[in-house]
């Protein structure tokens, strides 16, 4: 197996779904032939011939399918990935077109719901029938998926971090914890800002750097709660930024809940605070649980639970010799779990369909 498809939306570490893609292809590359297919907005990728963010609308399934089949009708693959679940049914016509494997790589909330939801649910299974292995990334996610496909074909294989691209950088400790993300109720925003407001009232001069694109509604939230001192959003940040953000404050919190319609398919920037040094705090009943090892490289609290919230980071900020030591479990944890394993997994998953 020497050429591969690897169907994405960009090529960056904007979301979890471009930063799975830009590992992966990076991994990928260094023992494989690699094109990668991304959406127009990608000014990173040549081929970036996707101009949609889904394909129930037919004929802009067949448009796309012409445009990128006409580009890429000189090239051979041996493998197509999908890494974007509602890519799947283009990721079906190239895979018959070059008469490749196909595996999707499925994260969470877009490999379930879409598959048990009407009338979505008879369009997305008849293409997911086409599909050679689904891979997730959580035991959560595999134990979600089973709930709708019943095939031997299924795997799981964790993501990782890059310790090269994420770790400590020099700069003073502040009183402060942080949030990165998109700010989102499956996030668990609401609780975390409740749990906060309880440790400013103890701690006045604590902060909170919300880091990501600004969610109008928290912002909001939190003038009301008045809070808005303490709580910073900080806007969409650079890498360098993020490591300073990261590596000032005490911990990472994102405290996940399952909701109606959405669900934390892993966790990837609990690894990626790891590799900064510092722990991070999560919910029980999620994919947080196989990134979070409790009071090891974090803490974990059952959804929703402001108190638990509030005592865990009040904890880091005043047991002096815990926090030292769960911020070295923390870069170990991280050194243990890298994008090189995740390959390594996925490679050999590949190699069954030679």
């Amino acid at each position: 197996m020497k050429n591969i498809l690897l169907i994405t939306n960009e090529l960056n570490t904007t979301n979890g779904w471009a930063t799975v893609g830009y590992h992966l292809n990076k991994e990928l590359n260094n023992e494989y032939n690699v094109i990668v297919l991304s959406q127009n907005t990608d000014k990173n990728n040549k081929c970036n011939l996707i101009t949609s963010n889904h394909y129930y609308n037919f004929y802009r399934l067949l448009k796309d399918y012409s445009t990128i089949k006409n580009s890429l009708h000189n090239k051979n693959f041996d493998l197509i990935i999908c890494n974007i679940e509602p890519f799947l049914p283009l990721a079906v016509l190239l895979k018959k077109y070059f008469n490749s494997k196909l595996i999707l790589f499925g994260f969470g909330t877009y490999i379930y719901y879409p598959f048990v939801k009407f009338p979505y649910k008879y369009y997305n299974k008849f293409w997911i029938k086409y599909v050679d292995k689904i891979i997730v990334p959580s035991k959560f996610t595999y134990n979600k998926v089973r709930v709708w496909y019943k095939k031997d074909n299924l795997f799981i294989v964790k993501l990782g971090v890059n310790i090269d691209e994420y770790h400590p950088v020099n700069i003073k400790k502040e009183k402060a914890f942080v949030f990165v993300g998109a700010q989102k109720e499956r996030k668990g925003v609401t609780y975390l800002i409740l749990a906060f407001d309880k440790l400013v009232k103890e701690y006045p001069d604590v902060k909170l750097y919300m880091v990501g694109k600004k969610s109008e509604k928290y912002y909001n939230f939190v003038k009301n709660h008045n809070l808005h001192e303490n709580i910073i959003f900080t806007g969409e940040v650079n890498h360098n930024e993020l490591l300073e953000y990261y590596s000032k404050s005490f911990a990472h919190v994102l405290p996940s809940i399952n909701t109606k319609n959405a669900f934390e398919g892993f966790g990837l920037v609990h690894l990626e605070a790891n590799a900064c040094g510092i722990p991070s705090i999560g919910s029980l009943g999620t994919a947080n649980e196989e990134v979070i090892v409790d009071e090891y490289n974090g803490f974990l609290c059952p959804q929703k639970d402001v108190k638990c919230l509030y005592e865990r980071m009040k904890t880091l900020l005043e047991d002096k010799q815990l926090y030292s030591k769960m911020c070295k479990n923390s870069l170990k944890y991280a050194k243990e779990h890298t994008w090189g394993k995740t390959a390594e997994n996925f490679k050999r998953i590949m190699g069954e369909l030679e």
